[in-house]
């Protein structure tokens, strides 16, 4: 018997097997019943709104008029009413849309008065043409005169466009308190220095091949001046009907010409 214990006490013992719990069953969730689609609906509301369908309930194509419909007879379309295709999209009636200059507020009819009148100061001033502040010539003479002066030579693509800023900005000042009844806006005054600015251009062209610095230059430059400031003068007694203070304008539009006239002597 004691044989027996001691065999027993040093045989291993059989490990007990675990058996694993199940895993209960996820319950079954009620899934609601699938509707229509996006696009479907989207097409569904499209159609009733264009064709005036009983899904439409707010729509009464007796009382109302609904897009894609003509106009009652003698009668235009209320706004915000455009002519729909089949496909629902708008069409736009580009036969009767303005010119694109137009638009932007360029007419080159005015821009060729005021070049005339800024070469030919003697001769008569249309007062439709001067009072219209128009910029693209007055752009576009600076940055001529800037290129003139870059073949020359003189990177003054900076000054030019500051003194133009800066002098339109003092000389507005100056012709405001002068005036009585109506002033002038700096816009008008930007558009008339840089039109009147023109007959510096060919100076500023002979400036690439000759040398200005001279007593023939000097001659020139003054010249210049003398026609830009008669030019610009009668410009702005016209816009500002005074033409009882014809040298108190033509004083700071003289030294305004003259800066420039420098850029381009020296």
């Amino acid at each position: 018997s004691d044989e027996l214990v001691a065999r027993s006490a040093s045989e291993p013992r059989p490990k007990p097997k675990l058996t694993p719990k199940p895993k209960p069953k996820p319950k079954p969730q009620s899934r609601s019943p699938r509707g229509p689609s996006r696009s479907g609906a989207m097409a569904e509301l499209r159609s009733n709104v264009l064709d005036g369908g009983a899904g439409a309930g707010w729509y009464d194509s007796s009382a109302q008029q609904g897009y894609g419909q003509a106009p009652a007879s003698g009668g235009a379309a209320p706004m915000g009413y455009g002519n729909f295709s089949a496909g629902g999209a708008e069409e736009e009636d580009f036969d009767n849309e303005p010119p694109l200059l137009e638009e932007l507020g360029i007419n080159f009819e005015h821009i060729m008065v005021k070049a005339k009148a800024a070469v030919i100061p003697t001769g008569r001033i249309d007062k439709s043409a001067a009072g219209d502040a128009d910029l693209a010539g007055p752009l576009l003479v600076c940055l001529a005169l800037s290129v003139c002066l870059l073949l020359s030579g003189k990177l003054h693509f900076g000054y030019v466009y500051g003194f133009s800023v800066f002098g339109c900005l003092g000389l507005s000042v100056v012709l405001e308190l002068m005036s009585n009844n109506e002033g002038v806006s700096v816009w008008h005054v930007c558009s008339v220095f840089g039109y009147c600015l023109l007959p510096v251009l060919p100076l500023a062209a002979l400036g690439i091949i000759f040398d200005l610095t001279g007593a023939f230059g000097l001659f020139l430059a003054m010249l210049t001046a003398a026609w830009c400031t008669f030019s610009a003068t009668r410009l702005f007694e016209s816009i500002m009907q005074l033409e009882t203070a014809t040298y108190l304008i033509a004083y700071p539009t003289l030294l305004l010409y003259t800066t420039f006239l420098l850029l381009v002597i020296f």
